[in-house]
């Protein structure tokens, strides 16, 4: 690899990516064989919502959550950033531990929702999943992303009062690996 090391973060998966899937484009059929990395991805996604809340949907019918009453017709929205960092569901929520998702019960946590819940989720959650994976395995797979300046600390931090959850801007280096 060009350039300064990148983190051990990195370099795991890198060694995963070879070890199961070689130096050939990475199929989706992949999926499964690589549980560092797809944990980490499960992480981001804990860790970084797209959005705060997922969109109005109107109760068809009274119903009570919790005693509260919800009667028909009121617009009811899911927290999304609520669920993904409560403190009941997760340990450290504010900490970014991919180790979190090796363990069965993380991976059934009703809590972790990054792209919505129940009928009305997110229409293109599986196309999204995909990608999500295809992307970051091929690019990991050719490249090495490093921190342009090793004294700066990347944060999930984001733009504030915005539909959508944009990360703050900060600098990359990319480097092709050998």
């Amino acid at each position: 690899m060009g350039g300064k090391n990148p983190g051990p973060q990195i370099q795991n998966f890198q060694r995963e990516i070879t070890e199961k899937c070689g130096d050939g484009t990475i199929r989706f059929t992949a999926k499964g064989t690589l549980p560092f990395l797809e944990s980490t991805l499960m992480e981001i996604q804990r860790m970084s919502n797209t959005a705060e809340a997922t969109l109005p949907h109107a109760a068809d019918k009274e119903t009570s959550l919790r005693g509260y009453r919800i009667p028909e017709g009121s617009i009811v929205l899911a927290n999304i950033l609520s669920s993904n960092k409560d403190s009941k569901h997760w340990e450290k929520p504010d900490l970014f531990i991919p180790d979190r998702f090796l363990q069965d019960k993380a991976l059934k946590n009703p809590a972790f929702i990054p792209l919505g819940l129940g009928r009305r989720r997110c229409t293109g959650e599986s196309l999204a999943r995909k990608q999500i994976f295809l992307i970051f395995t091929n690019f990991l797979q050719r490249f090495t992303f490093q921190r342009e300046d090793e004294n700066v600390q990347h944060t999930f931090g984001c733009i504030e009062d915005q539909i959508t959850a944009t990360p703050l801007p900060y600098n990359t280096r990319v480097v092709q690996r050998q």
